[in-house]
């Protein structure tokens, strides 16, 4: 099973923090797991290291979507 997880930033609060904590779980249970994630500034915040070195791949988009 392939799961993608799409969330607006990586902060150190709530949801985000969910993500670094299950994330690393779901891979280790044989769930192919990925993360799309909005980064406002452009840095990456320190929750990536995490996901990083859990393995988790991390694709990023730094431009806002103009939806009307």
């Amino acid at each position: 099973m392939k799961i993608l997880h799409v969330i607006t930033s990586l902060g150190p609060s709530g949801a985000e923090r969910l993500m670094v904590d299950l994330l690393p779980k779901l891979k280790q249970l044989g769930i192919d797991v990925e993360l799309l994630v909005y980064v406002g500034n452009g840095q990456p915040p320190e929750q990536f290291a995490a996901l990083n070195n859990a393995g988790i791949p991390i694709h990023c988009f730094t431009k806002e979507w103009d939806i009307h």
